[in-house]
Parts: C-alpha cells; structure tokens; sequence
C-alpha cells in the first residue's frame, strides 16, 4: 500500500545517488529532486495522479509537465 502522501520542497535537494524514482500517488513539490544531477526517470504506476513519458512526470492526462530529470 501506498503510505507516502506527498514529498515536500528540496526533500532529496542535492542527492547526487539517486537514478530514478516511483512517484505513484504522492504530490510531489517540483524543487523536491532540485540537485540530483544523476536522476534519469521518474516512474508512476498507471491509475496514478501521473504518466511518465520519457523519463519525465505529467499530470494522469499528459496535459502538464510536473518535473523533468536532470
């Protein structure tokens, strides 16, 4: 079950370590991955609040870009 609500401002600000990262439901602060200079793709899972297309998270409708790795 999904436990995590929402991923506030900078919280992995500067995590150079992280690659990827499954967004699923959570609302996520779009300075939340400020910094982390090796993060490739984001990944949701489908019946979520996003899509990912090409690494990058937009809104379930594709209409809005929420974030995109570095």
């Amino acid at each position: 079950a999904d436990t995590v609500t929402s991923i506030g401002a900078q919280a992995f600000s500067g995590c150079t370590l992280l690659t990827s990262f499954d967004v699923n439901k959570a609302a996520v602060d779009q300075t939340a991955f400020k910094g982390c200079t090796r993060l490739t793709e984001f990944k949701a899972a489908s019946g979520g609040n996003y899509t990912v297309v090409n690494g990058m998270l937009y809104s379930d409708n594709g209409a809005t870009l929420y974030l995109s790795p570095t």
